[in-house]
């Protein structure tokens, strides 16, 4: 073997083992998901591993794996990570309703701690004092959700998707026939969300 040979194979030999540490490289992530007010450790709660590849828009997010929270609110775990590949930690948010994301550094511990809020509970009254209109509409600007809608007498309504310390947005539309026709009545209340467990609202009209 010629010495200009040598050169090339410790090039060679170099990206060998690179190529095998890779293949053996290990990320880990681990935390509490804890509640917000308390810290108290939540059981069973469900937290998503997901990869996408790097620079493909048209690649979707892939949840390759799920974990789970102990008694204590702890999770570990690890997995070996591809090359070309991004992680995230998907978990569900503040009040349970919609999916985040945290990123994971590749090839490291991850120590990743979530506080989450639960919802709390409004208890709505409805007080019919004039007789000008028949129906009563009531949606939850904030979050685009419609919590009632029907017939406009003295009733009670339970609208348990409160996010605490935020602005509750509520448009309460009052009509005969359609919503969206005129003579009808739109008044916009805006509610602070304290932690309490319930709120109490009236609505005189």
């Amino acid at each position: 073997m010629t010495r200009k040979a040598y050169p090339y194979l410790i090039i060679l030999s170099i990206l060998i083992l690179i190529s095998c540490d890779k293949e053996d490289e290990i990320t880990t992530i681990s935390g509490i998901i804890s509640e917000y007010y308390t810290n108290k450790g939540i059981d069973n709660y469900y937290i998503g591993l997901s990869e996408h590849k790097n620079f493909s828009i048209f690649s979707p997010d892939k949840i390759v794996d799920t974990i789970y929270t102990n008694k204590t609110g702890s999770y570990k775990y690890s997995f070996k990570n591809k090359e070309g590949y991004n992680y995230q930690l998907v978990y569900l948010d503040n009040t349970y309703s919609k999916f985040e994301s945290k990123n994971i550094h590749i090839n490291k511990n991850n120590i990743i701690n979530i506080k989450v809020k639960d919802f709390n509970t409004l208890r709505l009254e409805f007080k019919k004092e004039i007789n000008n209109y028949e129906k009563i509409s009531i949606i939850d600007y904030s979050n685009d959700f419609n919590i009632y809608n029907s017939i406009f007498i003295d009733s009670i309504v339970i609208y348990d998707r409160l996010v605490p310390d935020e602005l509750l947005k509520l448009k309460i539309y009052l009509y005969n026939t359609q919503i969206f026709e005129e003579g009808n009545k739109i008044i916009d209340t805006n509610i602070y969300i304290h932690n309490e467990d319930t709120i109490d609202f009236v609505f005189k009209h």
